[in-house]
């Protein structure tokens, strides 16, 4: 069996009883939209983009949550290196804390948002482990101490 395509959000795709493909979009408990074409074809991506405009105002808002100001930090434990953003990091490290059976480290804190963790996630990912844990090497230390340095730069000037 092949592999399924992911779809768009609020999106459902499925073969009618007389095998022909139906396409949906519905958004929590609001009336389906049907959706023409197939799952990516370009009818289908415009019609889903005037669903999605449509449902918009009841849509959470996604974009200023990408950019909300928070901080990125950087936790330590044995071999491993958690990198993650938080709006309270001192409530952020109390519940990884909980959950670890190790004593953890906070290495670093400094300011940027879910976009940042990101890309500083793609960025590390020859040295992923698992979730947001990334194998502690001298490159992922060494960026550490330079944004220790940015962020102490910033303070004092």
């Amino acid at each position: 069996m092949g592999r399924r395509l992911s779809l768009p959000p609020y999106c459902d795709h499925f073969l009618d009883r007389h095998g022909r493909p139906r396409s949906y979009f519905r958004y929590k408990k609001q009336a389906r939209i049907a959706l023409p074409g197939l799952p990516w074809s370009p009818e289908f991506m415009a019609a889903h983009a005037a669903a999605l405009q449509d449902a918009a105002p009841s849509l959470p808002t996604n974009a200023a949550s990408r950019f909300r100001k928070g901080a990125i930090y950087v936790v330590c434990g044995g071999s491993f290196v958690k990198i993650g953003y938080s709006t309270n990091v001192a409530e952020r490290l109390a519940s990884l804390q909980t959950a670890s059976p190790t004593k953890l480290e906070l290495l670093a804190t400094f300011p940027g948002s879910p976009r940042d963790e990101r890309q500083l996630h793609e960025r590390f990912a020859g040295l992923h482990s698992t979730g947001e844990w990334f194998r502690k090497t001298p490159e992922l230390l060494a960026f550490i101490e330079q944004q220790k340095r940015i962020k102490e730069r910033a303070t004092r000037g």
